[in-house]
């Protein structure tokens, strides 16, 4: 574990971890503890330098409150994700993830999510661009599974998206 975030209105901005490692078992690189809400993270690059070894570079442990940001970012070998509360509103755009070692970006809890202009490459056969599994989120205005993969492929620069199960390919 590396940087950890734990408080309200917290922003970590541009910044570049390089060298990062991790063994996967805890993962995060950057973790969101304790519940915090109105945490931005933009423009944070994570080079994993080859090192990281799963998991997720921004990540939580517990669920993250509302109004998360994270945005601008650059991951090289890792993965977006975080588990909201049930009523967060979460706002996913502008990053770039290469060389995932699972899927680019998971969502798990948060119900009001904003996720677009985001691309994810060299993602795993087995895996997803991104994966939403809160089948009641509303995802860039979308309510209906159906519709919630449409704009996730549509709206970001992934060719493989699920939610809840269902996965939608371009």
């Amino acid at each position: 574990e590396g940087l950890v975030v734990s408080a309200d209105d917290v922003s970590v901005r541009n910044l570049k971890i390089t060298d990062a490692t991790s063994d996967g078992s805890q993962g995060q690189i950057l973790n969101i503890d304790d519940g915090p809400s109105g945490v931005t993270i933009d423009g944070v690059t994570f080079d994993g330098a080859g090192e990281f070894h799963g998991g997720s570079v921004i990540g939580t442990d517990e669920p993250v409150g509302d109004n998360l940001a994270i945005t601008n970012c650059e991951v090289q070998k890792g993965a977006l994700g975080f588990n909201g509360s049930s009523d967060a509103s979460a706002e996913i755009t502008n990053n770039f993830i290469d060389a995932a070692s699972g899927d680019g970006i998971f969502v798990t809890g948060a119900s009001d999510l904003t996720i677009e202009n985001n691309e994810a490459t060299d993602v795993p056969s087995s895996n997803v661009g991104i994966r939403v599994t809160n089948s009641n989120a509303t995802v860039n205005g979308a309510t209906t599974t159906k519709d919630t993969l449409e704009t996730l492929l549509a709206e970001n620069g992934i060719d493989t998206a699920a939610v809840s199960g269902s996965v939608g390919t371009k």
